[in-house]
């Protein structure tokens, strides 16, 4: 029996590094250059700050360009309960820099065909791939049951959901920030990506807590049900582990991170009917599991952070998208990858 332990986002226990936006740029110590001081001695010169920005920038590209069209196969998954939020959430995936295509649920028949009026009047929109489920397991269950087929035909994900907090004050405010973190701007969402690339081992990408979302991460009377769970799979949990997860269940994923999850198999039938629960539900469980899962399948998360707090949190090891994003400075249009399947 395998057994997973420090899933938390910030490292794995076992000596890798966590990847940080200066380490993306390729930041690495070079011996200084001498000269004659006044007094005929040898003393050291200084790089200039715009030669040693330079080189930075020119390994960074490298380093963090995106790959070749049609390489990378982008997907957007949203479960849709309140279709009255989607149009927020297409305005916002249009800023992906690289073609996608959109993997929508929702619960009835009137949803999805408000879903479609919206889709209709959006310019531009995206291949669209939409699917009616029952209300159950909220957005967790769509994401691993009702799309449990398409993650084989992709190379990233990103997750997002028609969020609102109905039980907590500043719902709409918190939605609005997870979902600014992982996609609010092209460059943020070409940073997030280019994480991907820069280190093959990171599987999550997600924001850092915030709002209703900043207490620290615990199971909250879950870890039983996600303990049960990944049992059927030969994956013990240790409890033991530091937590964290997505806040919000938004992240970027590499599908791969994922598979302990896709490797239950589960039914919608192994979710609970809809009753207003907040907490002690498989989706529950679920939800804090990402990680854990990522870490069984040998990757790591980052979480990404505003650029104004970058400095302010780099004791934290904590990677900001904005902040690599002007590490890496893109010099070119980020390039299309071909048809999405």
């Amino acid at each position: 029996m395998r057994v997973c332990r420090n899933a938390s986002g910030e490292g794995d226990g076992h000596g890798r590094r966590t990847f940080r936006a200066d380490a993306a740029a390729g930041r690495r110590q070079r011996p200084a250059r001498a000269r004659l001081d006044a007094e005929g001695r040898t003393a050291p010169t200084p790089r200039r700050p715009a030669a040693r920005a330079g080189a930075r920038a020119r390994r960074a590209v490298r380093l963090c360009r995106p790959p070749p069209p049609a390489e990378r196969r982008i997907g957007v998954v949203c479960h849709v309960f309140y279709p009255d939020v989607l149009p927020e959430i297409l305005a916002l995936t249009d800023a992906i820099p690289l073609r996608h295509r959109l993997f929508l649920s929702t619960d009835t028949t009137e949803k999805q065909a408000e879903i479609e009026h919206i889709l209709a009047a959006h310019p531009g929109r995206t291949p669209v791939d939409l699917r009616l489920v029952p209300n159950r397991g909220r957005d967790i269950a769509p994401k691993y049951v009702a799309f449990a087929d398409i993650y084989p035909h992709l190379d990233r994900v990103l997750f997002l959901h028609t969020k609102k907090s109905l039980h907590s004050r500043g719902g709409d405010e918190w939605r609005r920030a997870l979902m600014s973190a992982l996609v609010g701007s092209p460059a943020t969402a070409a940073s997030a990506l280019a994480i991907f690339e820069a280190a093959p081992d990171v599987g999550i990408v997600y924001p850092a807590r915030t709002g209703l979302g900043a207490r620290a991460p615990r199971w909250d009377g879950n870890f039983a049900i996600a303990r049960d769970a990944f049992a059927r799979i030969g994956l013990a949990l240790d409890p033991k582990t530091p937590l964290d997860f997505p806040s919000g269940s938004m992240f970027w994923a590499r599908p791969a991170a994922l598979q302990p999850i896709l490797d239950l198999h589960l039914r919608l039938e192994d979710f609970q009917p809809e009753a207003g629960q907040i907490d002690g539900t498989l989706a529950h469980a679920l939800e804090r599991s990402v990680l854990v899962a990522a870490a069984c399948a040998g990757f790591r998360g980052i979480k990404t952070i505003p650029a104004e707090t970058a400095s302010a949190s780099n004791h934290q090891k904590i990677a900001s998208v904005e902040a690599l994003r002007r590490a890496v400075a893109f010099p070119d249009p980020v390039p299309d990858v071909g048809s999405p399947r």
